[in-house]
């Protein structure tokens, strides 16, 4: 999916304050100024039900949803609650006149485990328009956003702007992994039949360390291993 804009909650809105703050403190990540170029932007938008979304006008395009997950697992761990990530955006595929709505959805549980969902109130838009003669689709891409968040996404939020650099780790366990993983006698990457990777790890003091990743997950740590950050 081609994304246009995202949206991660609903918690409470100084525990998602707070998040932010975690975010901001890992390495490779850097605050950045209204006016500078920046990987994720935002601001704290309040729903209806009085709880509270960061959403989002970056990252976007087809490579934005690995930087959204990442972004949406910290957040989840740092209130300690599950949240949700949602995303609208456009079917890149489709070899229609028109351009095809679409959106993605996700539960985004502290222990990092994330998991494909549906959303009723993107569903219900998405039956009434399912596809616009626009290759621009921005009002309909940000509508889409609040019916499944239930905010008004006007931006008068309190912003947030920060830089992820593409060596940057933003998910605490993985980055813990790697600072193991730099200092180990030796490090083996398997596929496992499951279709996770298994890493494992000689460390200097002669214990040893196991560790199951998701794709993404695995995709991630070889990266930064391998230094093509």
């Amino acid at each position: 999916m081609d994304v246009w804009c995202a949206a991660i909650g609903p918690a409470e809105g100084d525990a998602l304050e707070q998040a932010l703050e975690v975010f901001g403190e890992r390495e490779g990540v850097e605050r950045a100024g209204p006016a500078d170029e920046a990987t994720v932007r935002g601001s704290i938008e309040t729903a209806l039900t009085g709880e509270s979304w960061l959403v989002m006008s970056e990252p976007r395009g087809p490579a934005a949803m690995p930087v959204l997950q990442d972004f949406a697992r910290t957040i989840a761990r740092a209130t300690q609650t599950a949240v949700q990530l949602v995303a609208s955006g456009t079917d890149p595929a489709t070899k229609k006149k028109v351009t095809v709505l679409q959106y993605a959805a996700f539960e985004v549980r502290p222990d990092g485990d994330t998991r494909g969902m549906k959303n009723e109130a993107g569903d219900a838009f998405l039956k009434e328009c399912p596809a616009i003669d626009d290759d621009a689709p921005t009002s309909e891409l940000w509508g889409l956003l609040c019916s499944m968040t239930d905010t008004t996404a006007d931006g008068l939020g309190p912003p947030f702007h920060f830089v992820v650099h593409k060596s940057a780790v933003t998910d605490p366990r993985i980055a813990a992994l790697v600072a193991e993983a730099r200092s180990a006698l030796r490090v083996e990457v398997s596929n496992q039949p499951d279709g996770r990777t298994l890493v494992r790890l000689q460390l200097a003091d002669g214990s040893r360390r196991l560790a199951y990743l998701r794709s993404d997950e695995a995709e991630t740590f070889k990266r930064v291993i391998a230094g093509s950050g």
